[in-house]
């Protein structure tokens, strides 16, 4: 059965779209972090990471959310091929999305994003892009899930090394590059325990999804 998300707020009626996906991608081994980033608890919201950015995604709002990687009760998806990279779990997601939906994949460790940052992604896909991101960040972006596109995302998931990045494969797509302006003191990977040290020691000012 699919798992429910709850939302920080409650969508307003009629605003979920039923052909919108998104997925946390949080299948990685977090070795630059040194433990699993997606049991890290967010103090601004008391939420572990995986499922702040699973309520950030709900609240774009996406009808369905899932997890690629582990997860106990939202919908995982496990990477067909361990070790892979990033680009293992989005090939594994596209393939059990229905063609014709938009998919927005938001790493695990960005939980300064809003869902109008991830909005502004689907719009551009909506809008006739095969693929969105932002300009100097791959990810997070969306796609329009098509035959093409699954099979492109599958061959690049298989490369090796450098070949099987998510840049690259955005780049091959003509992902269509939005302005990372307003977004930019959001679009932070705290991916390293640093990084996340610095974060805990800001607190930045609690925001809700909008």
């Amino acid at each position: 059965m699919e798992a429910r998300v709850r939302y920080a707020e409650p969508p307003p009626r009629g605003l979920v779209r039923s052909d919108l996906v998104g997925c946390v991608l949080a299948g990685g081994l977090s070795t630059r972090m040194g433990r699993d980033k997606s049991t890290l608890i967010d103090p601004r919201t008391g939420r572990s990471l995986v499922d702040g950015a699973a309520t950030v995604l709900a609240a774009v709002p996406c009808s369905r959310v899932v997890v690629s990687g582990r997860h106990g009760t939202l919908e995982a998806i496990p990477d067909e091929t361990a070790g892979r990279g990033p680009m293992a779990g989005v090939a594994a997601v596209l393939d059990r999305v229905d063609e014709g939906t938009a998919a927005i994949f938001l790493p695990v460790d960005m939980p300064l994003l809003l869902p109008s940052d991830l909005a502004s992604l689907a719009s551009a896909v909506d809008g006739g892009a095969r693929a969105a991101c932002f300009e100097g960040w791959p990810i997070p972006f969306a796609v329009r899930v098509d035959a093409t596109i699954r099979t492109s995302a599958r061959d690049a998931s298989l490369r090796a090394g450098r070949g099987a990045s998510v840049f690259l494969w955005l780049e091959a797509l003509g992902a269509h590059l939005l302005s990372c302006a307003e977004a930019s003191a959001r679009l932070r990977s705290l991916d390293t325990a640093e990084a996340w040290d610095e974060f805990l020691a800001q607190r930045p000012p609690e925001e809700g999804p909008r």
